[in-house]
């Protein structure tokens, strides 16, 4: 049996979790997954009834062998006027035994001329998780951050990375071609990053080029685990909804 390596990005997190049986559509190789929450979702993880609800769901996840990680995409995060808002996110660690935080910042969803403060910004994001999370849980929750790949080659950033201890980087390479994937390494020669995970996606709206869903989950998973036994790093999809969607 392969080992678990898989991770899914899940953007409507509370419906999986109030739906646990989900679960057993996974793959069985699935170690991760990482959760979306709305505003609503978060007023509702504040209430005994959502706590509860996500307790139960994490506990039977890890019963599985997967880990359920905080996922936070808002770009504006890397914005000094915004970056404080991390804080009324991972407060449900008070609470809630998340196994993790994933950043998903991106530089190409900020404005033009925003794009140039996220180089800095996206370091003071991960630096204020750790200091929110360091406040509300005595635990020590691994922080990943999910980027686009062209970052890779971004002068210091893997020297910042490390200032700031990030254990994980994600790098977007969306190619359906797994000859294009698995050329990943030659690309970013330079790149030493020890924990380096790579999304990939079987997103229904982008092209065949992008994305698997066409080829559906059993053709798409084959293509993944393939592409973990040869480039030796986890695989993260994009995303679970998706994948629910494409045919078997």
């Amino acid at each position: 049996m392969l080992e678990k390596y898989l991770g899914f990005y899940v953007w409507q997190g509370m419906a999986l979790m109030k739906n646990v049986a989900l679960l057993k559509e996974l793959p069985a190789v699935t170690k991760r997954l990482f959760l979306s929450f709305t505003a609503a979702d978060y007023r509702f993880l504040a209430t005994s009834n959502g706590v509860r609800t996500a307790k139960s769901f994490i506990n039977k996840a890890n019963m599985r062998g997967i880990r359920v990680e905080l996922l936070i995409g808002e770009p504006t995060l890397a914005l000094p006027l915004y970056v404080n808002n991390i804080q009324s996110m991972v407060q449900v660690f008070r609470s809630i035994p998340f196994d993790g935080v994933q950043l998903d910042i991106e530089r190409d969803q900020l404005a033009s001329y925003e794009k140039p403060i996220w180089d800095a910004g996206i370091i003071t994001a991960i630096a204020t998780t750790r200091m929110h999370l360091n406040r509300f849980t005595e635990r020590d929750i691994p922080i990943g951050i999910t980027v686009h790949h062209r970052e890779l080659v971004v002068s210091g950033f893997q020297e910042r990375l490390c200032g700031v201890e990030a254990p994980e980087v994600t790098a977007m390479y969306y190619a359906s071609n797994p000859v294009t994937v698995l050329n990943f390494p030659n690309l970013y020669p330079d790149w030493k990053y020890a924990n380096t995970s790579i999304a990939v996606s079987i997103e229904e709206s982008l092209s065949s080029e992008e994305s698997t869903f066409k080829r559906g989950r059993i053709e798409s998973l084959e293509q993944w685990n393939d592409l973990h036994s040869r480039l030796q790093c986890p695989i993260v999809v994009q995303s679970f909804e998706d994948y629910m969607k494409a045919e078997v």
